[in-house]
């Protein structure tokens, strides 16, 4: 990177930063996998008391709003969307996590009937990022949790993508072939809206897509044929994602980042899937209670700092 911050304030729930006159460039908020009970939700009530001093144009939250070891209440939905889209009066970007709804049925729910009412309750119009802001918002009507928009000259992208085998495994109280076909919809619904958001793209200097699962995460679909044309199960449910994401970033070749949570390990990868453009950012939560701060440099690439220490994030093993 080739600047770094020329001002930083940290506290220990808060960062003030200041960016040089000179750069254009500005600062988003990273999040997920949060909140899992009431201690994190005081934890996003006491986090946006710090941001009301924060100048972040908007926050991206990465999906998992809730354990998915506990039930998918009403209750708890309406709980834990209002600490996540109170964390800022920004405007707050969400897709969905595989705890959200996928994971449902653990308590005997049926996993669709729970995408309708998370779908229903999380993009409602009081939370809707076009309500409180004027910038220029692109969203899938069928598929709500798909949004992209550009700020400034950085482009940014969602994805419906999931733990769980991207919602392929443990289907419990669910018509299984429903399921499954249900998958591959969005799998080639997520396909499309990423090639168009890269044609989107061309003019902006970077971007930035983020989804929910750790595609780098599970080694046993390692050497598996790729989900999709007729082949459901015992697959690789990531491969076309990581190919297509892969071959977009390439052809690109301006800075890409690629943002994800689901897992505990908080970290940066440069050069992922070997291309020099695209950088890896496994966002913090899932039992690293902690948000993210990212700086886009204008041209120049991306930079990562904790929100509770104002540290850099580390490297990824």
């Amino acid at each position: 990177m080739k600047q770094a911050l020329t001002g930083l304030a940290v506290s220990a729930l808060g960062v003030t930063s200041v960016l040089a006159d000179d750069q254009k460039g500005f600062e988003f908020l990273a999040f997920g996998d949060m909140p899992y009970g009431g201690s994190q939700i005081n934890y996003l009530e006491q986090a946006a008391k710090k941001l009301k001093t924060s100048d972040i144009p908007f926050a991206l939250f990465f999906g998992d709003m809730k354990s998915g070891g506990k039930r998918c209440s009403e209750k708890r939905y309406e709980e834990n969307l209002s600490a996540i889209f109170g964390v800022t009066e920004k405007p707050v970007f969400l897709t969905l996590g595989d705890n959200d709804w996928t994971d449902c049925d653990r308590k005997g729910d049926n996993e669709l009937v729970k995408l309708y009412e998370i779908r229903e309750r999380a993009y409602r119009s009081d939370y809707l990022p076009e309500n409180r802001t004027t910038m220029n918002i692109n969203r899938d009507i069928s598929y709500p949790e798909l949004v992209r928009f550009q700020y400034e000259n950085l482009y940014v992208t969602t994805q419906h993508i999931v733990g769980t085998g991207n919602g392929r495994e443990e289907v419990v109280a669910d018509n299984k072939n429903e399921i499954l076909t249900a998958v591959d919809l969005r799998d080639a619904k997520n396909k499309a809206w990423l090639e168009e958001s890269f044609h989107d793209a061309a003019d902006a200097d970077g971007m930035v897509v983020f989804i929910h699962a750790d595609v780098t995460e599970d080694s046993s679909f390692l050497g598996k044929e790729t989900c999709g044309s007729g082949l459901q199960e015992n697959c690789d449910p990531y491969a076309s994602f990581i190919q297509n994401l892969k071959e977009k970033a390439a052809a690109y070749e301006k800075p890409v980042l690629f943002i994800h949570g689901s897992t505990k390990v908080h970290c940066v990868q440069q050069g992922f899937l070997g291309e020099d453009n695209l950088t890896r950012f496994n966002g913090a939560g899932d039992g690293v209670l902690d948000l993210s701060f990212v700086k886009w440099n204008g041209k120049t690439g991306f930079e990562f700092k904790s929100f509770n220490t104002g540290k850099n994030v580390k490297t990824c093993d």
